[in-house]
């Protein structure tokens, strides 16, 4: 008996989707679940890390379809192939276990992959953000602020049961146990010093030396730390590298993390992408400005800034007096951002599976 997780990490794609799927399974493991981790073998893929923490994954291959182009799924060019081939590589992957639950993390599927694995499994559960297409599921997450049934009314059967909201935010646990000692020091917070910088798993736009050179800009910041924080698939680390040692801002490196809830407790703000790092930032209750580098990302910012969590930064331009202003609402974006997400949404979604599984 396991638990199945379909889910693609690229440079294309980013590595968001499979961060979330494995604090999920990181829960049910602990809970005494066997999990394996079914993966496209794309360039970027940062799938090997799973294979080093002892998670079992299996790896299916790529192919480039002829006819993506009338594909019905947006996101069709993320898959690596067709829906059809890529549901029979995953039944030949899966087809000699008892799967108790399967779980779907991918633009680039709907039902029609749904259908055709539903025979393979006791019950699937997808996980989404855009509500761009139809589901055949039995649990829907969308972690989303603002997410309601009326987005999945005629998407998802009447039966699926939802998830919905930052209440069930996919975190791992680092951040829930450093969440009481984060508050506490913004809390205290008395003078502006930590500013982090983190645009994602691959960042292939290189925002993060586009928004170094805008800072450097700034007399006002010569005085900050700045810590930035570049992914697995950041592919442009020797020239950052050279380019900060010529910088008049005080800049530190690090690259691929794995204690990055660490670096966020200790920033008074963070500069970065928008997506599913927004709901670690709010549960630590850091203030951010955030870059929306994806089309998926524009209804996660928009929902926080209108609630006064963050501030969106739609230009390079707007950032240095985006950070003067921060320097003011430290504290009132703060406590807005941490009544958001408390950290705990892994644990209640396990528990929802466990209990229905």
């Amino acid at each position: 008996m396991c638990i199945i997780f379909r889910v693609d990490a690229s440079t294309k794609i980013g590595s968001g989707h499979l961060s979330r799927c494995l604090a999920l399974a990181d829960v049910l493991i602990k809970a005494g679940k066997k999990v394996r981790f079914v993966t496209k073998n794309h360039p970027g893929n940062v799938a090997l890390n799973l294979i080093r923490q002892g998670v079992e994954v299996t790896f299916l291959s790529v192919r480039q379809p002829k006819l993506l182009k009338q594909c019905k799924v947006q996101h069709a060019n993320w898959l690596g192939g067709t829906q059809q081939d890529d549901a029979i590589q995953t039944i030949n992957a899966i087809s000699d276990l008892f799967v108790e639950c399967l779980i779907v993390d991918h633009y680039a599927i709907d039902s029609d992959w749904h259908k055709a694995l539903r025979p393979f499994c006791k019950r699937l559960m997808v996980i989404d953000d855009l509500g761009d297409r139809d589901f055949d599921c039995d649990l829907l997450l969308d972690q989303n602020l603002g997410s309601t049934a009326k987005k999945y009314k005629d998407l998802a059967p009447k039966s699926c049961q939802l998830l919905l909201g930052p209440f069930y935010a996919l975190l791992r646990d680092e951040f829930s146990t450093v969440r009481a000692k984060s508050l506490a020091r913004r809390d205290a917070f008395k003078s502006f010093e930590n500013i982090l910088i983190s645009m994602g798993g691959s960042d292939p736009d290189n925002y993060t030396k586009l928004i170094l050179n805008e800072l450097e800009k700034a007399k006002c910041l010569v005085n900050s730390k700045f810590n930035i924080i570049l992914g697995p698939q950041y592919k442009y680390f020797s020239d950052l590298k050279n380019h900060s040692k010529l910088s008049n801002l005080r800049l530190r490196l690090f690259h691929n993390v794995s204690n990055i809830a660490e670096f966020m407790q200790i920033a008074d703000l963070a500069i970065g992408a928008s997506g599913s790092t927004s709901w670690e930032r709010c549960c630590l209750g850091l203030p951010s400005i955030q870059f929306i580098v994806a089309d998926n990302q524009v209804c996660i910012a928009k929902a926080l800034e209108k609630k006064g969590a963050i501030k969106i930064c739609s230009d390079l331009s707007e950032l240095i007096p985006s950070v003067a202003n921060a320097k003011l609402s430290l504290k009132r974006m703060s406590f807005i951002a941490r009544d958001i997400c408390d950290g705990l949404g892994a644990t209640r979604v396990a528990n929802t599976l466990l209990e229905t599984t």
